[in-house]
């Protein structure tokens, strides 16, 4: 007796490599046919949100850090978050991505020990943003902004050092700074990055335009100027002289070509003169013609 057995097939090698990749090209790369601005904006706020959530809050639990920091990393990767998944669907809320970063900053400043932590690295990418999906005036008064606020934040701590929280050893010290270090290190290439894998792309695609509009431009061949033409056999002159039919004339200098036919004046003509009777000779008898 044979015995009937059922297994799962195994996808084929490389099935799900392409599936996942499918899956990052549809969710995650923004539409190559949106602005360039907007589709960095887009890789920005994904790269804030899952380096937030994914590497700098796993890597702030285990240290001995006021739990009240780490609030504030999770509310700004969940806001990131929420941004980032409104930018795919069209709304782009860039306001509240940078005012989001720069209020947890300002805060994670006085629960991370002011100018002795890391959080002074995390401005870095405050400088970013505005360069990167802002224009003229407003985005020189967004980074004079966030200079200034990095600027009164060491006064502030100069003058009032009870404010901030201090770390409760150098090691603490030590290892926030070496993970703020390695998360900003992090995050800035790989915005950097994105930046100029944009750039190129976009480079790529006005080049395969201008070649498609000059390839178009060469295509279209017209006429200018004054033709001269017999008034009587309708041959046109050319440049070197010779005189040629209209017809081979247009088609040698555009991309015109013709198809014989007859109006209906000349199919008149054409059918009064053939019912004509001739003559001996084969000419057309012209006393017909007279009434």
């Amino acid at each position: 007796m044979v015995h009937a057995t059922s297994a799962v097939e195994a996808p084929p090698p490389g099935e799900s490599g392409s599936a996942r990749n499918r899956w990052w090209r549809t969710h995650v790369v923004p539409d190559p046919t949106l602005p360039l601005e907007s589709r960095l904006f887009q890789v920005i706020a994904f790269i804030a949100a899952t380096g937030t959530l994914g590497l700098l809050l796993p890597t702030n639990l285990p240290q001995n850090l006021p739990v009240a920091l780490n609030v504030l990393v999770a509310l700004f990767g969940l806001i990131a978050l929420w941004v980032w998944r409104e930018s795919r669907q069209g709304r782009e809320r860039r306001a509240v991505l940078w005012t989001t970063l720069v209020v947890a900053l300002n805060a994670s400043w006085y629960f991370n020990a002011g100018s002795q932590g890391s959080v002074v690295l995390y401005f870095f990418h405050a400088l970013i943003l505005p360069v990167v999906i802002a224009r003229g005036r407003v985005r020189l008064l967004v980074v004079g902004g966030v200079l200034a606020n990095v600027v009164g934040l060491y006064v502030v701590d100069y003058v009032y050092p009870g404010w901030v929280i201090p770390y409760q050893s150098a090691f603490d010290r030590v290892l926030d700074n070496i993970t703020g270090y390695v998360v900003c290190a992090v995050a800035l290439v790989a915005i950097l990055w994105s930046v100029l894998e944009a750039y190129v792309a976009e480079r790529a695609r006005l080049v395969d335009a201008n070649a498609k509009l000059q390839q178009s431009l060469d295509e279209v061949r017209t006429l200018r100027g004054l033709l001269p033409i017999c008034s009587w056999c309708r041959k046109v002159r050319d440049d070197e002289g010779l005189w040629t039919q209209i017809e081979e004339y247009v088609s040698q200098h555009t991309d015109a070509s013709f198809t014989h036919g007859m109006c209906p004046e000349c199919y008149e003509r054409c059918d009064a003169e053939s019912r004509r009777p001739r003559d001996a000779r084969g000419t057309r008898d012209s006393a017909t013609d007279q009434p």
